[in-house]
C-alpha cells in the first residue's frame, strides 16, 4: 500500500483478529463492532466449552474475541452483555 488508511474497523470474529493485526502492522486507530462470544446466545456455553467444540470451535472463537477486544481503540456495541455476559450471571 502506498498510504496507510486512518481507521480499520472490524466485525465479528474473523474480521476482528485481522482488523487487529493490520492496525498493529499500520499503527492506526482500531475500531470493532462487537458480538462479543455470542455467549448470549449458548447459555453456558464458556463453561460448557467441551459440548459446543465439535461443532462450533468455540476455544476458537473465544481466544481471537479476547485476542481482538484487548487490542481495541473502542467499541460499538449493541447491548451490555455483549461485553461482559449475562446481568444474571
Amino acid at each position: 500500500m502506498e498510504c496507510k488508511p486512518d481507521l480499520i474497523l472490524g466485525n465479528y470474529t474473523d474480521a476482528n483478529i485481522v482488523a487487529s493485526l493490520m492496525a498493529k502492522k499500520f499503527g492506526v486507530t482500531k475500531g470493532t463492532i462487537a458480538h462479543m462470544l455470542e455467549k448470549t446466545k449458548y447459555e453456558d456455553s464458556d463453561l460448557n466449552l467441551k459440548t459446543f467444540e465439535n461443532k462450533s470451535h468455540f476455544s476458537c472463537q473465544f481466544t481471537k474475541d479476547l485476542i481482538s477486544m484487548n487490542a481495541v481503540d473502542f467499541l460499538i456495541t449493541s447491548t451490555y452483555e455483549e461485553i461482559v455476559g449475562r446481568l444474571d450471571v
